[in-house]
Order: C-alpha cells, then sequence, then structure tokens
C-alpha cells in the first residue's frame, strides 16, 4: 500500500507506545523508584528514534520493515519485556 495509507497506523503505533510509556513512568513515580530518572531518559529516548524512524519511513528513506524491527525488536522484546517490567521495577512479584 501507498506510504500514505499506513501514516495513521504508523502514528497510531507510536502514540500507543508513548501511552505505555507515560503509565510506566507514573507506576515508577508514584513508588519512588531511584531509577525513575535513567528509566524516562531511556523512554525519551525510545520515542524520538520512533518518531524519527517512522519520519524516515514516510520520506521513503526506509521500508516498513524497518519501522516494524525497531517496534517489536527495540521497544517491545528489548524495553517492555526484558528491562521495562513495571512489576518488576517496583519492587512487585511478576507471579
Amino acid at each position: 500500500p501507498p506510504r500514505s495509507t499506513l501514516f495513521p497506523y504508523t502514528t497510531l503505533f507510536r502514540s500507543q507506545i508513548d501511552d505505555h510509556f507515560g503509565l510506566e513512568e507514573a507506576a515508577l513515580a508514584a513508588t519512588g523508584h531511584p531509577k525513575f530518572d535513567e528509566h524516562s531518559e531511556i523512554h525519551r529516548n525510545l520515542s524520538t528514534q520512533l518518531r524519527a524512524s517512522r519520519d524516515e519511513y514516510h520520506r521513503g528513506e526506509r521500508m516498513i520493515g524497518d519501522l516494524v524491527r525497531f517496534v517489536t525488536y527495540d521497544v517491545v522484546s528489548m524495553h517492555i519485556i526484558s528491562e521495562g517490567k513495571t512489576a518488576e521495577l517496583c519492587g512487585e512479584s511478576a507471579h
């Protein structure tokens, strides 16, 4: 499909990820987590990279697979699943 057709979906991707980051940061702030600032910086960097990748895709500088790989690997797999588990960061049991 034309890149313009996918723009709303790539924007929704970014919005949902930013919403997740916001919820996670609120939970970390509420518990006074000692690595709140560090974790928030990771979120800002990922969000900036995601926005740049999305914009590069829409300018024809990247393929959709590059954007999907970034979201699925860098954001979901490496951050949200591996290091960003809010329950674990807040000292709660994930079970």
